[in-house]
């Protein structure tokens, strides 16, 4: 994201009466680092707002987001170099033990209880706060006065921060939450919220960095003079998106060095960035979230815009470039990008959304701002998401492989679309031919009472459609079904016991650590494909995952290992389910983001493409050389005075007829006239029911035709 970032001026000013300045209060400055994909964020979340009514006058905290639509690029990569996990914060960026500034949420109070019986070295304020509220051109002085000599590298800086977060919901906004009904956590106010909780509002969130992330230089001398006031006036273009009465300036000064303990913030302050009045009577309505995309042409929706005051508004249109997401060839634009209201009515603008002949998923988002010269507003984000028409293979979820590694047979007509339960309501995976999840986490979150969803419906519902699935996890069954991982509360769904134990017949045993009893290190696993199998035949390679499931596959009537580990068959690493009548599922206990390169991925990536073949076309879809794909057996018993049973092969998904014929060609049965997947097929024939005599029996699949006689006798 583009900053607009200008020093109109570095002032410096000195203070004629020093000796009857007020002396100036300690604030210290939370600088916390945190993601709204951070299940464990909400730890931070609450520690902050016990700081704040526990030091209500004395306490700055901001939010530097990672990973969400809420991080910004300018200054926050160069602080988050040196943190090792989130949740974590810096306070005034002093040095802990260990020489670091990073500190667990829990030591957050301790730390700033003790620095506030450090000598108070300089004042902030912050003066000449402007805010233009049709350009969004805010400018703000921020100075430091000095009340001892302190020497070394020191800096101004200003922060934009905004509270009242917050974008649609079933998006990345959404706050995860691993605190749900977690032992420990019952204080905390996350423990009652979902495992995600939809449309969140974020508070202290960085907006902007407007001295870079040490500060502005130059301004203060190397010792700062007793009484002598340093500034640097800001100015900075405001995003179309950020809420100007929800934001605030924080102004600061601070030592600058090479080393952790050079670097301190000596003193903060804050001011709000506008007093103007909220704009209100206005609205935005931009048809469905959830819309088809036309392959190889334009799709538009409708927005309406209505004003319901007294007088003419005038509103601009910014398409959010940050977290709009276009994959290759797709465009997306508004029909305008300032429109003007008249009073009491309402008018429309379009959204334009170009997809090409490739299949693909794209997610636009969009800010529409009044402006007015005596008031703010609240932007009204917009959000449409898209999933090309004609899409049959849908991944939900990516784990970056799928996606890039799909074979080009598929990829035409593959989508790869967020996991999320307003994605799976408004796509539903039993409407595309092969659905997807890769990377799976958690199979069902039901007793976390919350979302991301299970999945577990979703799959059953695919395959009770007579659709495919494709699954890759890790730990899923040792999270769904383990005590020990104390996630479902010690024990698994209803739903998750009739999709794996009843119907799949796997049967979960232990979580498998792959390390050097020796040395304590982790060791690489190899991957090996039961030779033959459709999904496994010549699967050969090594990767980097260190766990993974152990279980067992109990009836191999439907459900047959292709992979396994370690060189040792008995370790299975993935199976295949096949009911024979269109319902068919790949099971890959495997994380293909450390499979790794070369041999590895080309190896992992025919792996992908062998799965997809037998989900398609079944167990036909990897044969020996010389294999007929295509066939039709001889009846037995034959010759026939009851039940006979006919099987029959085929190599493709295809229109099929079964038919049985007199000797003049007259039809006397039809037993099969419907499309068919690759696979085997049997079935009973009742011969009694035709006079004594010989008859032919015809299998036509597409364009391609066998026959064979049987005989009746009585």
């Amino acid at each position: 994201m583009k900053r607009l970032l200008l020093f109109a001026s570095l002032v410096l000013a000195v203070t004629a009466n020093t000796a009857s300045a007020q002396a100036p209060t300690k604030k210290v400055l939370l600088e916390e680092f945190t993601g709204s994909w951070c299940g464990w964020c909400p730890r931070g979340i609450w520690a902050i707002e016990q700081l704040e009514q526990k030091y209500p006058n004395t306490f700055i905290p901001v939010a530097f987001h990672n990973s969400d639509p809420m991080q910004i690029p300018t200054g926050q990569d160069t602080l988050e170099s040196t943190i090792t996990g989130y949740p974590e914060g810096w306070v005034d960026r002093l040095v802990q033990p260990g020489n670091t500034r990073n500190l667990d949420p829990t030591q957050f109070d301790s730390a700033i209880t003790a620095h506030f019986s450090d000598p108070v070295q300089a004042g902030v304020t912050i003066t000449n706060v402007t805010f233009d509220p049709r350009t969004r051109v805010m400018t703000a002085t921020i100075n430091a006065t000095f009340t001892t000599a302190v020497t070394g590298d020191l800096r101004l800086n200003c922060y934009l921060i905004e509270d009242s977060c917050s974008g649609p919901a079933g998006t990345t906004w959404d706050q995860h939450n691993y605190l749900t009904n977690r032992s420990g956590y019952q204080d905390n106010p996350f423990f009652n919220l979902p495992a995600v909780v939809p449309s969140y509002q974020h508070m202290h969130v960085v907006r902007a960095v407007l001295g870079g992330a040490w500060g502005t230089a130059g301004v203060i001398p190397a010792t700062a003079v007793v009484g002598t006031k340093y500034s640097v006036t800001y100015t900075y273009t405001v995003l179309p998106n950020v809420k100007p009465d929800q934001t605030k300036i924080v102004g600061f000064v601070s030592s600058y060095g090479t080393t952790v303990a050079k670097n301190k913030i000596l003193n903060a302050e804050t001011a709000p960035l506008t007093t103007l009045p909220l704009i209100t009577g206005f609205s935005a309505t931009g048809g469905n979230a959830y819309i088809t995309a036309t392959r190889s042409g334009v799709t538009d929706q409708i927005i309406t815009l209505s004003n319901s005051g007294n007088a003419p508004l005038t509103a601009s249109l910014t398409m959010d470039a940050t977290s709009t997401s276009l994959p290759a060839s797709w465009k997306a634009s508004l029909s305008s990008s300032s429109v003007t209201i008249p009073a009491k009515s309402s008018i429309t603008d379009t959204l334009a959304i170009t997809a090409p002949a490739k299949a693909g998923f794209a997610s636009v988002f969009f800010t529409v701002l009044p402006v007015s010269d005596a008031a703010v507003a609240h932007p009204i984000s917009m959000n449409t998401n898209a999933l090309s028409a004609g899409t049959k293979y849908v991944s939900y979820g990516s784990d970056g492989f799928m996606p890039t590694h799909m074979d080009t047979k598929y990829s035409n007509d593959f989508a790869a679309v967020p996991l999320n339960t307003n994605v799976l309501a408004a796509y539903k995976p039993e409407t595309f031919d092969v659905s997807l999840y890769p990377g799976v986490a958690y199979f069902d979150y039901t007793n976390l009472a919350g979302v991301p969803p299970a999945v577990v419906p979703s799959i059953t519902a695919s395959l009770n459609a007579g659709k495919k699935v494709f699954i890759t996890s890790t730990y899923g069954l040792y999270y769904e079904f383990d005590p020990a991982s104390g996630i479902n509360s010690s024990t698994n769904t209803q739903a998750a016991q009739d999709l794996f134990n009843t119907k799949l017949a796997i049967s979960y045993l232990s979580l498998n650590f792959r390390y050097n009893q020796s040395t304590g290190q982790a060791v690489t696993t190899s991957v090996t494909g039961f030779p033959g199998d459709p999904v496994g035949n010549g699967i050969v390679f090594n990767c980097g995952f260190y766990q993974s499931d152990v279980f067992s596959v109990d009836d191999q009537t439907h459900t047959k290992p292709v992979i396994y580990f370690d060189d040792d068959q008995t370790v299975l690493g993935g199976f295949r389910y096949d009911n024979g009548s269109g319902q068919r599922l790949v099971y890959l206990d495997l994380d293909f983001s450390l499979v790794g390169s070369g041999t590895s991925t080309t190896n992992a990536k025919k792996l992908v493409t062998q799965s997809m073949d037998f989900l398609i076309n079944g167990v036909n879809a990897v044969k020996p050389s010389g294999t007929a794909m295509f066939s039709l057996d001889q009846n037995y018993p034959n010759p026939v005075s009851g039940d006979t049973k006919i099987t029959y092969s085929l190599g493709e998904r295809a229109p099929v007829s079964l038919v049985v014929t007199d000797m003049l060609g007259r039809q006397v049965a039809q037993l099969v006239n419907t499309t068919q997947d690759a696979s085997s097929y049997s079935l009973k024939f009742d011969g009694s029911t035709l006079p004594s005599g010989v008859y032919t029996y015809t299998l036509t699949a597409g364009d391609q035709k066998l026959s064979r006689t049987l005989n009746v006798v009585k």
